[in-house]
């Protein structure tokens, strides 16, 4: 009997208080819920990009296996049927418009590598990025035209939480 009536208070005070810190982690931070929709499997399906001369990079044929897996703030690519962890780490700024991120790296988690913009639309995800110490503006990369732009956009194959 008081077994039961143990697991009966543990429920009655340790739920609510389970919900109440669920509900505040991820109702209100705007980075966790952007963090969360971001995550699963991503493929490849254009790539974009201009020199700081105006002149387009070269077009490259996209591999069809090109994919990315995104798991909590870590990126992994797929390469020759075997998924590898990137050095780095990303996190993101869901304050800014566009939403901002940055590639950070495994050794030193204040020296970011890349900094980029995101976006996510339905199911396609848009990541822009610029020269390792400027972050591009928009997605229009024909107006960017002091620096090097990047624009790769990827259609969501699998969510990991299906």
């Amino acid at each position: 009997m008081s077994v039961n009536r143990a697991t009966k208070v543990l429920l009655a005070l340790g739920l609510p208080l389970y919900l109440v810190v669920c509900v505040f982690r991820f109702g209100e931070d705007k980075n966790s819920d952007l963090m969360w929709s971001l995550q699963g499997e991503w493929r490849l399906v254009k790539v974009a990009g201009h020199r700081p001369d105006g002149k387009p990079w070269p077009e490259t044929e996209i591999p069809a296996d090109a994919k990315i897996k995104i798991v909590g703030n870590r990126i992994y690519f797929y390469q020759k049927h075997t998924w590898r962890r990137a050095p780095w780490r990303f996190r993101i700024n869901a304050d800014q418009q566009p939403p901002w991120f940055d590639l950070v790296s495994d050794y030193d988690i204040d020296r970011v590598l890349i900094k980029g913009i995101f976006k996510l639309e339905n199911d396609m995800l848009y990541i822009c990025t610029g020269e390792p110490e400027r972050r591009p503006k928009s997605f229009e990369i024909d107006k960017e035209r002091d620096m090097w732009v990047w624009l790769s956009v990827y259609k969501r194959e699998q969510s990991i939480w299906k």
